[in-house]
């Protein structure tokens, strides 16, 4: 086990713990800023009216500011956890990590809310989950040794 360790970072890399620390919070605030953005174009693309094209964007936001935290500082913290134990750096294996725990967060939430998995909200979930794992191994620059 390497948790703990700076097994994922280069021995420069100077402050790692902080990094990680910024990258779970960071990753979540930036995907769901960007999707928050494109929620607009689309809303204000597609509304008929000022009023609902601010409501949809509100509500979307609301969403992605809710869901995205919550995911990272849950199921991502695992996955994560799991990468750093396993001192596994490279890019696809926390892509793959960041898909896995995307599926298995939309099952969960699925089977926990509804009682059945819907195929839709797991693809959707396993390309946020990419995306995340993508951008916090970015910020906290874990690099391949």
């Amino acid at each position: 086990m390497t948790l703990f360790t700076r097994s994922l970072w280069p021995e420069q890399a100077g402050r790692p713990y902080l990094r990680l620390a910024v990258a779970m919070i960071a990753a979540p605030v930036v995907l769901a800023s960007a999707l928050t953005v494109l929620a607009f174009l689309l809303a204000g693309a597609t509304e008929s009216t000022r009023e609902s094209t601010v409501v949809v964007t509100l509500e979307a936001a609301v969403a992605f500011f809710i869901y995205l935290p919550a995911f990272t500082l849950t199921f991502g913290l695992a996955g994560v956890a799991l990468l750093w134990s396993l001192a596994r750096r490279g890019v696809w294996d926390w892509l793959s990590v960041g898909a896995g725990t995307g599926a298995l967060a939309a099952a969960v939430l699925g089977l926990l809310a509804g009682g059945r998995i819907v195929p839709v909200q797991v693809a959707v979930a396993v390309v946020l989950g990419l995306v995340l794992f993508g951008l916090i191994r970015w910020i906290a620059g874990v690099r391949p040794v």
